[in-house]
């Protein structure tokens, strides 16, 4: 079965699946005839070539490769599987590495700006951000792409800021800047990215099921 969270290149390179190989509706590769339903017929992944049942000396054994056509699904799910769960590790640490500058940044600016600002509209937006993270943490797809437009803005306002001349606080702008740019890339391009937030909603999901 093939794995839902795999990103479009997760499976690159390794041996096709059953479940992507076509079978119904093909010509036989012995007699030609086409295989009407998915019963009467198999296919090898190697060789990606189909078969009736019953046009096979041996119903396991590739009559092109020789080898047994379970034996390679399993294989070929295997690599799926192994390949999907890399593409979640390495997008659980992308988000990692995108939230957490994100984070400190959005709370130095917050710090600096609640001394002009007033206390409710602070407040406000902090429990809107909070509920945003939270929100994308918890695999959100909608909110992952909030959060990827709100990035865009911050590092599109951070640069606009830098360009118009020096500053006290130009250290912290180019920081925004570098973890908001790093963030929307991450959050709007990132396949490994999308795989692990996917993961999560699905086991947020199936735990809120079983519960």
């Amino acid at each position: 079965m093939t794995n839902p969270y795999a990103p479009p290149s997760a499976s690159a390179g390794a041996v096709q699946s059953l479940t992507s190989l076509q079978v119904v509706g093909r010509r036989c590769d012995r007699c030609r005839a086409r295989v009407a339903t998915v019963l009467e017929g198999t296919g090898c992944v190697a060789c990606e070539r189909v078969f009736h049942l019953r046009c096979l000396a041996e119903p396991d054994t590739c009559p092109i490769c020789d080898r047994s056509m379970s034996a390679l699904e399993r294989a070929a799910e295997d690599a799926e599987a192994e390949a999907a769960q890399r593409s979640i590790r390495r997008g659980r640490l992308l988000v990692l590495c995108a939230l957490v500058p994100y984070i400190l940044i959005r709370t130095t600016l917050t710090i600096a700006a609640a001394a002009t600002s007033p206390l409710p509209t602070t407040l406000a937006s902090v429990a809107i951000e909070v509920a945003l993270l939270w929100k994308v943490w918890r695999g959100s797809g909608d909110a992952r792409r909030v959060l990827g437009l709100l990035c865009a803005l911050s590092a599109a306002l951070s640069a606009l800021v830098l360009f118009d001349g020096p500053r006290n606080d130009t250290p912290i702008l180019v920081a925004s800047l570098a973890s908001s740019g790093f963030a929307f890339c991450v959050f709007v391009f990132s396949e490994d990215a999308r795989s692990f937030l996917l993961f999560r909603a699905a086991s947020r999901d199936g735990g809120s099921a079983h519960r």
